[in-house]
C-alpha cells in the first residue's frame, strides 16, 4: 500500500495498516519524512508511475483537500479499517476509505469513498454517508442519519436519529445536532446552531484554485 501525505494522520492510517497486516510500500509528499516516518520510504512527490501496480491511500483529515488530491493521482485507492474497529459484516465502506481504531460501525450502514471515521466514533444502523465525508473522535452518529458529500462532524458531536447534514456542512467539536443541517452551513452548540455559511464558490490553496463541491 502507498500512502499519500506525511503527516501526524499519516502515524495512525499507518497504525491501521500494520494492524492488518498490510505492507507499506512508500510515502508521496512534497516535504522529506521527519520523525517516526522517518522508518518508511520516501517516494517524494506524488508521480503517477511510481509503484502504478500499488493501490494508495490519501492521509489528509482535510476533505476539500482529500477530495482535490484524490481526483488528481491516477493509482487505485484502497482502503482500510484497524483490526480494532468493531464493523458489522453487512456494513461496506468504499474505495479510499479509512477507519480508525476502536470505532463501531453497526448493521447496514453505508460508507461511501475517501471517508474518514476517526478513533472511537460510533455510527449507528441505516445510517448513510456520502464520498469525502469526516467524522471526529470519540463522534456518535445515530442511526437512519445522512450525511451528504463532503460534510464534517467535528470530535465528539453527536447527530441524532433521522437527521441529514447537507453536503459540505460543518458541525464543531461538541455540538449536538437535533435537526437537518443545510448545504455548507457551519453549525456550533448544543442544540446546534447555524453560525454562518462556508463559501464553497472557489478555494484557493497550495494545490491552485478549485471548486470541490461539485
Amino acid at each position: 500500500m502507498l500512502i499519500y501525505g506525511g503527516n501526524g494522520f499519516t502515524k495512525l492510517v499507518i497504525d491501521s495498516l500494520e494492524s492488518q497486516s498490510i505492507k507499506i510500500d512508500g510515502i508521496f509528499d512534497d516535504e522529506p519524512l521527519q520523525g517516526s516516518l522517518d522508518n518508511y520510504t520516501y517516494l517524494g512527490k506524488y508521480h503517477n508511475m511510481t509503484m502504478k501496480e500499488e493501490e494508495i491511500l490519501v492521509a489528509r483529515e482535510d476533505n476539500i483537500l482529500r477530495k482535490y488530491i484524490a481526483e488528481s493521482i491516477t493509482h487505485k485507492a484502497g482502503k482500510i479499517a484497524h483490526s480494532s474497529a468493531h464493523i458489522y459484516d453487512n456494513v461496506q465502506y468504499g474505495p479510499g476509505s479509512i477507519i480508525l481504531h476502536h470505532s463501531a460501525i453497526l448493521p447496514d450502514v453505508k460508507i461511501g469513498t475517501h471517508v474518514i471515521i476517526n478513533a472511537g466514533a460510533i455510527v449507528e444502523r441505516d445510517t448513510v454517508i456520502d464520498d469525502f465525508v469526516t467524522i471526529g473522535q470519540s463522534s456518535t452518529i445515530c442511526s437512519n442519519v445522512k450525511l451528504e458529500l463532503g460534510s464534517y462532524v467535528g470530535p465528539s458531536a453527536t447527530v441524532l436519529s433521522n437527521v441529514k447534514v447537507g453536503k459540505w456542512a460543518s458541525i464543531a467539536a461538541g455540538s449536538v445536532i437535533i435537526n437537518d443541517v443545510p448545504d455548507f452551513a457551519i453549525v456550533v452548540g448544543n442544540p446546534g446552531k447555524i453560525v454562518k455559511y462556508r463559501d464553497m464558490k472557489i478555494v484557493k490553496g497550495k494545490q491552485g484554485i478549485f471548486t470541490p463541491y461539485r
